[in-house]
């Protein structure tokens, strides 16, 4: 006995004749060795009635306090084994522990002894007067079995059984010897009135489900003939909906409308379709994307909305006015923040999908570098103007990709010329140096002497056979001819092999085309200014011939010139210089057409 509970009895009871202090720890008095006295009955332990408890004594202190309290003549005797415990009360006229329900004691109809409704707050103090705690019946189940099976959860709901019910099943068991089965069985077939108030309406649907006929196998919206209708659990595509009728509440399967779907069944309504897809059709399993060329910014819609004029979009599913672009060989001219505007690519220029003006000037595209418009190599364009596309004098001056960009630090439309003070030198920009302008004035210089000393070797003395010094000569001019005749055909429009078009180069000096020799540190930067300069060459020359022939005037007699050789001389190297100057006149008008349809000389 727990000391506890013994210190509680004595708090209560005040008896301390039926407690035992001696060994130091309060326990009950055991009387005769063997058994507890109320007591009403303790001067007269024949006067008392037993009663039979079992293990460690259950509850004992409880009978303790209420015979105390009550004067109930009560003598607690505690079986020493389970079976004596069984046998006892069937063999002595008793009170005894028991609970329900239990087929034990059943034969013995016993009766409970009853006391003042359950108080649980005397209970908490010790004060254990009042009547046991009822103990409920429950009955378990998964938490979500009402979801899954709602008429095996309805069913288990309605299902009671009273006490004296079950006592009697278990008296029928005990009496006939059959299983539990055969006498369940029994019952059901003997009290079907019963039963039956249990068994769910068939055609009270719950949530997640619907009215189904299994005749047609179909689900339907109404129970107006409730014959063959079950429940069933809404599959893909519809949705549980609530119905109210003259039978009740019920719930029915409906399909999804357009703009919605239901990938998975039992649900209680359908899913939106998402941005970029749609569906146009009823009881839908999933939706579609939209097709290329349209977009969808909203959601639960049963249509896709269509691309601006000119525009399309990457692929599928697209979901913003922003996944539209312009195609391929068009490109946006209007700002980021406005309306999409697409106008055709000219000639030079790369367009893919979604280009723009803003991403062909910084050369970056938001969808990566496969879809970044750019200039073809040999175009040029300026930041001012990147849709009007130049044609580069040569492939080489243009590497093309964004605007005005030019290759071998050259700058200008057209990437032709190099900044003021600089030059063209292997294909790059360099600065000019004294070393270039000596040269040139060294040529010029040199120049000028050769036509003052043309005088005295073009007029040889005239003979029937030509001497050696007249055949070098004209063999000197034809080679001149031939020469030039050659760099006239390396000006044609022709893609020449490099080892033949570097020696094409060189020999345009016999047709004055001293650019790629630094003339412009000599001149101008101007091709203008260079082109007269050019052309001047052989008036300026006619006009030192005539100059020296005056000067000669003042010369001795013997050192002045004539005028019918200063003449032929003039003549000479005006035959001499035809091919060049008829190819120097004709650069002005050689011209080509840029995407742009502008125009500009092939030589400048």
């Amino acid at each position: 006995m727990e000391t506890k509970a013994m210190e509680d009895y004595l708090w209560v009871t005040g008896d301390w004749d039926g407690v035992d202090n001696t060994s130091g720890k309060l326990v009950g008095r055991c009387f005769s060795e063997h058994f507890w006295f109320a007591p009403s009955c303790r001067a007269d332990p024949l006067a008392c009635y037993p009663y039979i408890n079992a293990g460690p004594g259950y509850e004992y202190e409880h009978w303790m306090q209420k015979s105390t309290m009550f004067n109930i003549p009560l003598v607690i005797v505690v079986a020493k084994l389970w079976s004596d415990f069984t046998t006892l009360p069937t063999q002595v006229k008793s009170s005894f522990y028991w609970w329900q329900p239990d087929p034990t004691f059943l034969s013995l109809d016993a009766v409970r002894t009853l006391f003042e409704p359950f108080d649980r707050a005397a209970q908490g103090r010790g004060i254990l007067l009042t009547d046991f705690e009822a103990i409920s019946v429950d009955k378990y189940a998964s938490f979500d079995l009402k979801s899954l099976a709602p008429t095996v959860y309805e069913l288990l709901s309605a299902f009671s059984l009273d006490l004296n019910l079950v006592n009697k099943l278990m008296k029928d068991q005990m009496d006939s010897g059959d299983t539990p089965d055969v006498v369940a069985c029994r019952w059901l077939k003997a009290n079907k009135a019963i039963w039956e108030q249990w068994l769910p309406d068939p055609t009270e649907c719950y949530p997640q489900f619907g009215l189904y006929n299994e005749k047609t196998e179909e689900f339907v919206e109404d129970r107006e003939d409730p014959s063959r209708l079950t429940c069933r659990a809404c599959k893909s595509g519809f949705y549980s909906s609530r119905l109210k009728d003259s039978s009740g509440v019920t719930h029915v399967c409906k399909p999804c409308p357009p703009g919605t779907a239901q990938p998975s069944g039992a649900s209680l309504d359908c899913q939106p379709c998402p941005k970029g897809e749609y569906q146009d059709l009823t009881a839908s399993k999933s939706c579609k994307r939209c097709d290329q060329g349209t977009y969808q910014d909203t959601q639960g819609n049963s249509q896709c909305k269509e691309c601006p004029a000119d525009t399309t979009t990457l692929g599928l599913g697209s979901a913003a006015l922003l996944e539209c672009g312009c195609k391929a060989g068009r490109i946006n001219i209007a700002n980021e923040s406005e309306a999409v505007v697409c106008t055709p690519c000219e000639e030079g220029l790369s367009c893919p999908f979604s280009s723009s003006v803003q991403s062909l000037k910084t050369g970056q595209a938001p969808l990566g570098p496969d879809y970044q418009p750019a200039l073809h190599p040999g175009f040029h364009s300026t930041m001012n103007a990147p849709l009007v596309v130049f044609k580069c004098i040569e492939e080489g001056f243009c590497p093309g990709g964004t605007p005005e960009v030019c290759s071998g630090g050259r700058v200008g439309q057209n990437c032709a010329v190099c900044p003021p003070g600089e030059t063209l030198y292997r294909n790059e920009c360099t600065t000019c140096n004294d070393s270039t302008i000596f040269f040139w004035w060294f040529v010029v210089i040199w120049a000028l002497c050769g036509c003052t000393c043309a005088y005295y070797t073009t007029n040889p003395r005239v003979n029937a056979i030509a001497s050696a010094r007249q055949t070098g000569g004209i063999s000197v001019g034809l080679a001149i001819k031939w020469l030039q005749t050659v760099a006239i055909i390396g000006m044609m429009t022709v893609t020449w092999p490099p080892s033949v078009a570097g020696h094409f180069t060189t020999l345009q000096v016999f047709l004055l085309d001293v650019d790629a020799f630094s003339f412009s540190c000599f001149v101008s930067e101007q091709a203008s200014f260079r082109y007269i300069m050019k052309v001047s060459c052989f008036p300026l020359a006619i006009l030192w011939m005539i100059g020296n022939f005056f000067f000669s005037r003042f010369l001795p007699q013997r050192l002045q010139w004539q005028w019918t050789k200063t003449t032929n001389t003039i003549g000479n190297l005006i035959q001499v210089g035809f091919a060049v100057m008829t190819t120097v006149a004709l650069e002005s008008m050689m011209c080509y057409v840029h995407p742009n349809g502008t125009y500009s000389l092939v030589k400048y």
